[in-house]
């Protein structure tokens, strides 16, 4: 109403002619007055509205982003036991390297089934070895798959966390775009509905409000 009374005020005190340049900083300021108080009256909606529209991208996203964690954090288990593993069988290879040393140097020394006996306990701790090499060997390669596919996961949830921040930053404009066009559309709909206005003038302000607006 206020913006209606000035342009109505402003017309008379032009003899009915379009604004002056001084005029139209007096409209653009009254614009802006009446924009921010409708604004602030739709406030507790436009959060409310919002929020909701947050609440459903949200979960849109969380059960992706939930599935991808969990998938790291199994393949970070995985790739722990594994590592715990090779540790240990290390550990173990290098005892049984102990005990063939010690056996072979025995065997320099012993004769008859003496030494038969520890060339059969050496064969077997080197059969052993062996067996301990291959197994190793393979989680080996498994690890490096699995560290592969960690290094994939990541990649994609940072992706996916990156895309959901966008995706949320768009939605907020796009909802706060249409909100405020909304509010102009009142405004311009008030002009244009002032019945003393000619169409020459109501020209000439829309015309010049839409270029406030797109500033």
């Amino acid at each position: 109403q206020e913006l209606l009374t000035e342009i109505n005020k402003n017309l008379e005190s032009n003899g009915g002619e379009c604004y002056t340049d001084e005029m139209y900083k007096d409209a653009e300021r009254e614009i802006q007055k009446i924009e921010k108080e409708k604004k602030r009256e739709k406030e507790k909606q436009r959060k409310q509205e919002l929020e909701e529209i947050e609440k459903k991208l949200e979960e849109k996203y969380q059960q992706r982003i939930d599935k991808e964690r969990n998938k790291l954090t199994d393949l970070q288990t995985e790739l722990e036991k594994l590592h715990a593993y090779q540790k240990e069988k290390a550990n173990e290879m290098a005892n049984l390297m102990k005990e063939v040393e010690g056996y072979e140097k025995q065997l320099k020394e012993s004769k008859g089934d003496e030494k038969k006996n520890l060339q059969q306990t050496i064969e077997m701790l080197r059969n052993e070895l062996v067996t301990i090499k291959e197994s190793t060997s393979k989680r080996e390669r498994k690890i490096e798959d699995i560290e592969k596919a960690k290094q994939e996961s990541e990649e994609t949830f940072t992706k996916m966390l990156d895309k959901h921040t966008k995706d949320m930053e768009k939605a907020r404009k796009e909802y706060e775009a249409k909100e405020d066009e909304k509010v102009r559309e009142e405004v311009r709909k008030q002009i244009e509905e002032i019945p003393s206005l000619p169409m020459r003038v109501i020209n000439s302000v829309t015309g010049w409000f839409s270029s406030w607006w797109k500033r």
